[in-house]
């Protein structure tokens, strides 16, 4: 639709849903600042402030547009990954400790992340992020990694001792347990607690 600002001025506005966008609200913010008539006298003496209003009011409109396109598309991010977090989401106990373990082998943050419990999430993300989601080191390397036992602590509780096995270009670095305790909540199964014997394998 056209919109007239005023007098003699007149700009373009996209609408939605019947509604104008955001750069009308600023448009009204800008029209607020100044009396209409002393604006309108402006304007006959000098018209150049035409142009420059209607740059600036251009500039806003399309800022804002920019902005909701952005949010939008941070948006569908967000839930793609709530997708893919679903998809890649343990059905068993076992399942939980076999994932997480993958994820530490192939130095996956990310996957690692994905089957921990809220609270650990919540306590580790800022640690994940500072190592931009890979862990571990280049060397050592975990070149194998299994289920040794397993214990049933309760209906919703289990624990799993995981063996990792190092290596470096020489050889053989080592072999460590890595205790998880996996918990369920309805149909989720998650890590809630890792005690480890190695430093620098994880980010705990």
């Amino acid at each position: 639709m056209i919109l007239e600002v005023l007098p003699d001025i007149t700009f373009s506005i996209d609408c939605h849903d019947g509604q104008m966008g955001s750069g009308l609200r600023h448009h009204k913010l800008i029209a607020a600042a100044v009396e209409y008539s002393e604006v309108k006298d402006l304007l006959r003496a000098k018209p150049v402030i035409k142009v420059v209003l209607l740059i600036v009011l251009t500039t806003v409109i399309i800022g804002s547009a920019q902005a909701d396109s952005e949010l939008s598309g941070l948006q569908l991010l967000q839930r793609q990954l709530k997708l893919l977090e679903g998809a890649f989401a343990p059905r068993s106990f076992r399942e939980a400790a076999d994932k997480w373990a993958e994820g530490v082998k192939t130095r996956n943050g990310a996957a690692q992340f994905a089957v921990l419990s809220p609270e650990l999430r919540s306590r580790l993300r800022n640690q994940y992020e500072e190592l931009m989601w890979v862990t571990g080191t280049s060397s050592p390397w975990v070149s194998e990694c299994a289920v040794r036992s397993e214990r049933k602590i309760s209906e919703t509780q289990m624990e799993f001792d995981l063996l990792f096995k190092l290596t470096t270009s020489a050889g053989p670095a080592g072999e460590y347990i890595v205790t998880l305790a996996v918990g369920k909540d309805q149909d989720r199964y998650f890590i809630t607690r890792i005690i480890s014997e190695v430093q620098g394998l994880f980010p705990y």
